[in-house]
């Protein structure tokens, strides 16, 4: 099993769109009150200043998504909108995915944080 983590391109937001379907897993995800999120929705996100996403991939098949927040004003970054592929969990990716972000978090800025909704038992 290979794992990469790498830049995540727009043309795959779509997949990751479809990862959370229900109200209570977009809210555990991303906070969003509505269910599904979009492809135009992942997309904005990836856009928004100080937002850097990427994707885990194994081998060449995507599996996870994340994001670092970056905001070098305050000297500080913060992962957020973790989500792993739903036939794919349950094997460590999201913390995998969480442990490689932290690493490009921390060369970044010395303090990282890691945003986890309060409900979200499984990312606790």
């Amino acid at each position: 099993m290979a794992l990469q983590l790498r830049s995540f391109p727009a043309e795959l937001a779509g997949v990751v769109a479809g990862w959370a379907t229900t109200e209570e897993e977009v809210l555990l995800w991303c906070g969003a009150r509505t269910a599904p999120l979009t492809q135009e929705q992942i997309s904005a996100w990836a856009s928004e200043d100080g937002v850097q996403p990427f994707g885990l991939y194994r081998d060449n098949g995507l599996v996870a998504y994340g994001e670092l927040w970056v905001d070098d004003d305050e000297a500080e970054v913060e992962l957020a909108r973790l989500i792993v592929d739903p036939g794919q969990r349950g094997q460590g990716l999201g913390q995998h995915l969480a442990t490689g972000l932290a690493r490009l978090a921390g060369a970044r800025h010395p303090q990282v944080f890691l945003r986890v909704h309060p409900g979200n038992t499984a990312a606790l």
